[in-house]
């Protein structure tokens, strides 16, 4: 619940920035803001969310992300929200976040038996789904009919849900063996690395999942101009709202079936298929081509990051979980902005003068890729539909190495599952499965 209202809220306020300001640093200084503190203090949390008891660690961070809503909603009601206002609240609510996501996820553990997790995690892909296929066209109707101002209260209610569930749910607190509460932050960080660096085949893995979220990244900012080439804004929005709809019966799918006993045949072929369908659905400029094409792509999805999370829940020490997982969301947070710049850069400045007609790749390398432009055709957006297909091919030669090497390859067989898990949950009388989260 909570998650929607936050969706709500941002997409009301990236509006409201956009609006007011009219400048398109202002509105790219909020999305900073939302992204970059969650990565810095990512360690710092991981480390917290093992010390502190799960259940405290997730209401503090609702309740810091709460408050900032609440005196945003305050600052607009008296008429006194400026752009700054939203800069530093995001930036305070982006803080609490490096909270929620790992420390759900050590939950996640905690409540739900090993042979459960698949189906875990394919119901958080679902919640995602839902909230990336309504959030925007709720929100908007929100501010068109009844204001910004109900969408803070929409909000502030989803926190009150959330948090109320929070404390009425029987979720077992968890301490690391050997330490104080008096144990250094820093000593507890570098603990973990410790840990992590004695399991390289999660090394590698991390570095595999890595390299594929740099490649979806670039295509996430790639995807508007590549259809605003051939199409209009309805038909915009109609490829990404199916990108939802597929994004949710992949995540259905998931919590169903629960994934393959192998979690690491789930990451690779999942992953195949999603670079497969890159690799080919931008040649052709259709509308209804691009579309089927993003609704698998985003249906095999939850299935790869599913299957993922599962190996990294089975693999690790549920006294580790908050600081491998906070380190692990932020290697993959770091590749998308850097991905974001260099598509940017390359999309501008190369591959769409090239693509615009056949002049200058009739000049480039005497004409050797002239094909190029017979294939996917020449205008706006080619280029960039050409960078689509680049980027699917490299995911598409990641997964193939990562499936090459013994370690990924064998991860679920000579990485051995933690154990205590499954005995803790029955200790604990934990059968509610993942319901309280």
């Amino acid at each position: 619940m909570s998650l929607l209202g936050t969706s709500l809220t941002n997409f009301g306020l990236s509006v409201w920035v956009y609006e007011e300001a009219g400048s398109v640093m202002d509105f790219t200084l909020v999305a900073v803001a939302g992204a970059l503190p969650t990565l810095l203090f990512s360690p710092i949390a991981g480390a917290l969310i093992d010390r502190w008891p799960r259940k405290r660690t997730l209401v503090i961070g609702q309740l810091g992300s709460a408050s900032c809503t609440l005196i945003g909603a305050c600052l607009y009601w008296f008429d006194m929200l400026a752009v700054w206002h939203i800069i530093a609240l995001v930036t305070v609510s982006a803080v609490f976040m490096a909270f929620l996501r790992p420390g759900f996820m050590a939950t996640i553990t905690l409540l739900v038996n090993k042979s459960d997790l698949g189906k875990a995690n394919g119901a958080l892909a679902t919640t995602f789904g839902i909230v990336q296929l309504i959030a925007p066209a709720l929100a908007g109707a929100l501010i068109h009919w009844v204001g910004l101002q109900w969408v803070f209260v929409l909000n502030l209610v989803t926190f009150v849900i959330g948090i109320a569930t929070l404390l009425i749910a029987a979720i077992p607190s968890i301490h690391s063996e050997g330490e104080s509460s008096n144990a250094s932050i820093i000593g507890e960080i570098k603990d973990a690395w410790v840990y992590l660096r004695s399991k390289p085949a999660l090394i590698m893995l991390l570095g595999l999942t890595a390299a594929v979220n740099f490649n979806l990244a670039a295509i996430q900012v790639l995807v508007i101009p590549v259809v605003l080439g051939f199409a209009n804004k309805a038909e915009l929005g109609v490829v990404m709202s199916v990108g939802g709809a597929g994004m949710l019966f992949g995540g259905i799918f998931m919590m169903a079936w629960g994934g393959p006993k192998q979690n690491i045949h789930g990451v690779l072929y999942s992953g195949l298929v999603i670079s497969l369908l890159i690799m080919l659905f931008p040649i052709i400029p259709s509308t209804y081509v691009f579309a089927a094409g993003v609704f698998f792509a985003m249906a095999a999805y939850p299935v790869f990051m599913a299957c993922s999370q599962s190996i990294w829940q089975r693999k690790v020490d549920v006294t580790m979980q908050g600081r491998l997982f906070s380190f692990r969301n932020m290697v993959i947070g770091v590749v998308a902005p850097l991905a974001y710049v260099s598509s940017g850069f390359l999309a501008d400045y190369i591959f769409e003068p090239l693509l615009m007609d056949s002049t200058l790749l009739s000049g480039f390398m005497s004409g050797q890729f002239l094909w190029l432009g017979e294939l996917y055709g020449y205008g706006a957006g080619r280029g960039v539909a050409v960078m689509v297909s680049l980027y699917g091919l490299v995911c598409f030669v990641c997964l193939l190495l990562g499936g090459m090497n013994k370690g990924i390859r064998n991860i679920d067989i000579d990485l051995p599952d933690v154990e205590g898990d499954d005995e803790l949950n029955e200790k604990q009388g934990s059968n509610v499965s993942g319901a309280a989260v």
